[in-house]
């Protein structure tokens, strides 16, 4: 029931402002429809030179930070080392050396 009041209320000066069709509305509902963009007023600050040493301090520990977790990634991905004691050319030749004495013991 309240909310019935309320929209009388609210719906009340809508109605009984209207003017009848084919009159000209009152000069104090006319609108001005014109577009008068005007560009922004930026205030003109200037950096405390402190506040920007802070943030290029912070931002190159950042950096640091980042390649010192890049190289541990790149030496934990890197492939091992073989050594060259057990390279094919070495084993073969050692198997060929042995199955060569064992020959010759016989």
């Amino acid at each position: 029931m309240g909310w019935l009041v309320l929209l009388a209320l609210l719906a009340s000066p809508l109605v009984g402002d209207r003017p009848a069709r084919g009159e000209e509305p009152s000069p104090q509902l006319k609108l001005d429809l014109r577009l008068v963009r005007k560009p922004p007023v930026a205030p003109q600050l200037v950096p405390d030179p402190r506040v920007a040493e802070k943030d290029t301090e912070h931002a190159i520990a950042e950096i640091q930070a980042r390649e010192r977790t890049e190289a541990l990634v790149r030496e934990t991905l890197r492939a091992p080392s073989r050594r060259p004691d057990l390279q094919y050319d070495v084993w073969s030749g050692i198997q060929a050396r042995n199955i060569n004495d064992a020959l010759r013991r016989r």
